[in-house]
């Protein structure tokens, strides 16, 4: 009889821990995204300010999202200084909205999956039940491919224009309903202050 009972609670024993790791790593990925106010507040802290894109045509066209802020370089002479971290924070009018800017980084970080190297990270989730997701990245591409380059860049943030060379990005992007926070640095010497960013905010880190 004791021979018969070891075993079953052996399988029972290993069946709580497999139940309990599934459980961890569920939660691990859950995160509520705060609003406005709390990003502002860590924008301020990387030693930014925190600016508003000109609406323009947008507004004309009414496809504008409710809320739009980023960090903006401070200057001492008043003009754009250069900025190797991208944070940007959106609320749309609806989860959908949300859903469709945000599949586009999901495919980039598809892509940018099958492309790291060992030592690289790149990790994705979506839960559509709560319209959450998010794409996060320690990942170095050296590549010349015009593609690589284009994506790299994209899930960056980085200017197409003004910096086609990008080939690190550290952070990530998280979706939460309606809201939408990008947060990435392509410079390795600011990826400390990213996660520390990421780590106040209680976001996923790579």
């Amino acid at each position: 009889m004791k021979k018969f009972i070891i075993p079953v609670i052996c399988v029972i024993v290993l069946g709580c821990l497999a139940g309990v790791i599934v459980y961890m790593n569920y939660r691990s990925n859950l995160f509520t995204l705060p609003g406005r106010e709390a990003m502002e507040t860590e924008i301020k802290k990387l030693g930014y300010d925190v600016a508003e894109p000109e609406r323009g045509l947008l507004d004309i066209a009414e496809i504008k999202p409710v809320v739009e802020i980023y960090a903006k370089p401070k200057s001492s002479d008043g003009k754009n200084a250069e900025s190797d971290i991208n944070f940007t924070f959106t609320e749309y009018k609806d989860s959908a909205q949300a859903r469709n800017a945000m599949s586009t980084y999901y495919y980039y970080g598809e892509f940018l999956e099958e492309k790291k190297g060992k030592g690289e990270k790149v990790k994705i989730y979506y839960n559509e039940k709560k319209n959450l997701c998010y794409v996060v990245y320690d990942i170095k591409i050296e590549s010349e491919g015009k593609l690589e380059n284009f994506i790299v860049n994209a899930s960056s943030g980085n200017s197409l224009f003004e910096d086609p060379t990008v080939d690190y990005i550290y952070g990530g992007v998280y979706m939460d309903g309606k809201r939408i926070v990008s947060i990435t640095t392509s410079n390795p010497k600011k990826a400390y202050d990213i996660g520390r960013t990421l780590g106040n905010l209680g976001l996923p880190k790579p």
